[in-house]
C-alpha cells in the first residue's frame, strides 16, 4: 500500500533529480559515439569513391604522424579539439569524449578493406 505521509514523493524526487542530471550526459555520450561511427563511414565513403584504400590509410598515417611530433604550441583550445583530426590532447577520458575515433582504428578498418 501507499504509505499516507508521502515518503514515497521523495523518493521519486530523487530519482528524478538523477535522472535530470544524468540524461544530458547519456545523451551526449551517445551522440559522440554516432559522431565516431560516421567517420568511419566517411573513410568508407572516400575508399568507394577513389577505389584505393591504401592511399586513405597512408593519408592518416600522415597525419598521425604529424600530431605526434612535439610542437610549440601543445595547448589546444577545448572549444576547437573536436575539429581535429587527430586528438591535440590526450586524457584519462580522451577517448570517451573524443568526435574522431583513434587513427589506428581508422587505419585498421581500412586495410580491411
Amino acid at each position: 500500500g501507499r504509505d499516507r505521509r508521502g515518503g514515497g514523493n521523495a523518493a521519486l524526487m530523487i530519482l528524478g533529480l538523477a535522472l535530470a542530471i544524468l540524461a544530458p550526459v547519456v545523451v551526449k555520450l551517445v551522440q559522440l559515439a554516432i559522431s565516431r561511427k560516421r567517420e568511419y563511414m566517411a573513410d568508407a565513403g572516400a575508399v568507394e569513391l577513389t577505389r584505393y584504400p591504401k592511399g586513405m590509410a597512408d593519408a592518416l598515417r600522415k597525419i598521425e604522424v604529424d600530431y605526434a611530433q612535439p610542437r610549440q604550441h601543445t595547448e589546444v583550445n577545448s572549444a576547437v579539439a573536436p575539429m581535429y583530426l587527430a586528438l591535440p590532447s590526450k586524457n584519462m577520458f580522451s577517448g570517451i569524449f573524443a568526435t574522431h575515433p583513434p587513427i589506428k582504428d581508422r587505419i585498421k578498418a581500412l586495410e580491411a578493406m
